[in-house]
């Protein structure tokens, strides 16, 4: 009897471990699964931030790929034999109503323009020695960019003809001048003066009159002598000048009427 009371106390010994330890076990697993279950969350956030990262890097190299772009050179001409030799200092504009954009000059005289947004732009390249000729430049909503002749002065929808070539050559028009030279002595800018022409034709007249009296016809000429003789110079009578005994000072001073009338009647006296 009391091996068989072992036993049965053996077994339920035995059944309690192996309940304590299926507890433990279980306990273990459970946390096993919450802390797998917190690492999967944690790898979940990290791949959704990772797929973020990258969502946006790709936005970024997709409108850095797709933004338009403009090339410009200045090619050799009479003015400039040699464009790369043109100051440092000359550089090339786009500019609108709300934005400018900038491109420095290149030693291969070549202007480069990124990432340039939709509009309608005015081209300019600034230079120290020289002026350039204004393009217009449309950037399209496909990254499509078109230029076009313009002058100033003109209305903006006044479009000249339509430039093809890539590159885009831009031309010079002329050089600029700071210093004015002083003009040296000609003797033809003497006969650009008034005075001077009169002094000429005057002298010509002196002396071209005798030939013209000696070509004359002997009737024009007696009646040009005769007119010379009637007058002032000739000695001929001419008429009495009215205003020849007037008193200026005495008419200024009101007085000249009343003394010619005392003057009568101190004689009728």
């Amino acid at each position: 009897m009391s091996a068989v009371k072992k036993g049965k106390e053996k077994q339920r010994v035995d059944s309690k471990r192996s309940q304590s330890l299926d507890g433990t076990c279980r306990r273990n697993i459970k946390l096993d699964n919450s802390s797998i279950r917190h690492h999967d969350k944690d790898l979940h956030s990290g791949t959704m931030s990772l797929r973020s990262v990258a969502l946006i890097l790709t936005s970024l190299l997709l409108t850095l790929v797709s933004a338009a772009s403009l090339s410009l050179v200045i090619p050799p001409s009479n003015l400039v034999p040699n464009p790369s030799t043109l100051p440092a200092s000359t550089f090339a504009t786009l500019t609108n109503t709300g934005r400018t954009y900038t491109a420095p000059f290149q030693r291969n005289a070549h202007f480069t323009f990124r990432n340039l947004t939709v509009g309608s732009y005015l081209l300019d390249v600034r230079c120290r020695d020289y002026n350039f000729a204004p393009l217009r430049v449309d950037v399209g909503g496909s990254d499509e960019v078109e230029v076009w002749q313009t002058f100033r002065g003109h209305e903006w929808d006044n479009k000249g003809e339509k430039i093809m070539e890539r590159p885009v050559h831009v031309k010079v028009l002329a050089g600029k001048d700071y210093y004015e030279e002083r003009s040296g002595f000609s003797p033809l800018s003497l006969l650009k003066n008034p005075m001077i022409l009169l002094g000429v034709v005057g002298l010509g007249i002196v002396f071209g009159m005798p030939y013209l009296l000696d070509n004359m016809d002997p009737e024009m000429r007696a009646e040009f002598e005769e007119q010379q003789k009637k007058g002032p110079l000739g000695g001929g009578v001419t008429a009495a000048n009215p205003l020849q005994g007037f008193d200026m000072a005495g008419w200024m001073a009101g007085s000249t009427a009343k003394n010619g009338e005392g003057d009568n009647d101190t004689r009728s006296g």
